[in-house]
């Protein structure tokens, strides 16, 4: 029965070559021997298609807030795997973080300037914003402010 099955379901010239055959597990070894072999360079291309699909579906969910990464790497002449490119983005988000909170520590030092209630560590004197970030050196004979290209 499972020869008769193989036997109609493989092309004529194929037929051929195993109708004299009398166990399908004979047979089945045979078509596998003779045309498991695939085209390595098909193979690799499927590959890469799926690979390719597989990050652009990747792409394709981000936030907007990543719309100039997703472009970037978009742009590169060989594209990455979804796992490099997940990394790229961690990357970026890692960025983000520390640049955040610099931003957020210069935004707390111009809230005090503005406000003008940074004391020099010196004299302890208020309303001495650039001594407090080291932009003016404190001179202790005269009391004055010197600028200084250093801290």
């Amino acid at each position: 029965m499972v020869i008769s099955w193989i036997l109609t379901s493989v092309a004529e010239n194929i037929k051929k070559s195993i109708m004299f055959m009398n166990k399908a597990k004979q047979i089945w070894k045979q078509l596998e021997n003779r045309y498991s072999i695939t085209n390595g360079a098909k193979k690799c291309t499927l590959n890469d298609h799926k690979e390719e699909l597989k990050l652009f579906q990747f792409l394709n969910v981000l936030d907007e807030e990543y719309s100039s990464q997703r472009s970037q790497i978009l742009m590169l002449r060989i594209l990455p795997s979804v796992d490099e490119a997940c990394n790229m983005l961690q990357q970026e988000e890692s960025q983000r973080v520390i640049l955040k909170q610099g931003k957020e520590e210069n935004d707390r030092i111009a809230m005090h300037t503005k406000r003008g209630d940074l004391a020099c560590g010196k004299c302890e004197k208020l309303d001495m914003p650039l001594r407090s970030v080291g932009l003016v050196r404190h001179v202790e004979s005269k009391d004055t402010l010197v600028k200084s290209v250093g801290p």
